[in-house]
């Protein structure tokens, strides 16, 4: 069974309440979570399920050390699933995203050991089905359809908001 975790929110920026140094140290806190999730697994597969970041669009330098922290883990023999989130998309679409610059690179970088889910309902591995964010009410109810005439059982795991 792989590890699902889900809502990083990676390159969060709180401003109420905070200063710099205390948003600097949640950012870290953050990213610091994430890659201790990932070194204390022993499953080969990890399922990011939404919202690895905060917004659509993260400062670059949020982009490059989550890159790094998956680069870190991905040794061959492990495969990483990232699920578009609400966080993770615009239903414009006319510009791209820190979540899909991020999955840009680690698919140049990985191959067939990345795999993104930002269409529809699709099969991650045996048993496991999901259905990112969708862009509205009506896309979100058509990919519900298909999950449930699906021959297949399984588990299905949604990032959408209902």
């Amino acid at each position: 069974m792989p590890l699902i975790i889900n809502d990083t929110h990676i390159g969060t920026n709180r401003v109420g309440g905070t200063t710099p140094a205390s948003q600097q140290a949640l950012r870290e806190y953050l990213r610091d979570n994430l890659s201790s999730l990932l070194n204390m697994t022993n499953e080969k597969h990890v399922i990011c399920n939404g919202d690895l970041f905060n917004a659509f669009s993260v400062d670059i330098s949020e982009v490059l050390a989550t890159y790094e922290i998956f680069a870190e883990w991905l040794s061959p023999g492990r495969r990483l699933t990232l699920v578009c989130g609400n966080h993770d998309s615009n239903p414009r679409g006319d510009k791209v995203s820190s979540f899909h610059t991020l999955c840009f690179f680690l698919r140049a970088h990985f191959g067939e050991q990345v795999t993104v889910c930002d269409t529809g309902f699709e099969k991650v591995c045996d048993g496991i089905y999901v259905i990112p964010h969708c862009a509205n009410q009506d896309v979100f109810d058509l990919e519900i359809e298909k999950a449930v005439a699906s021959p297949e059982t399984g588990y299905l795991l949604l990032h959408a908001n209902f």
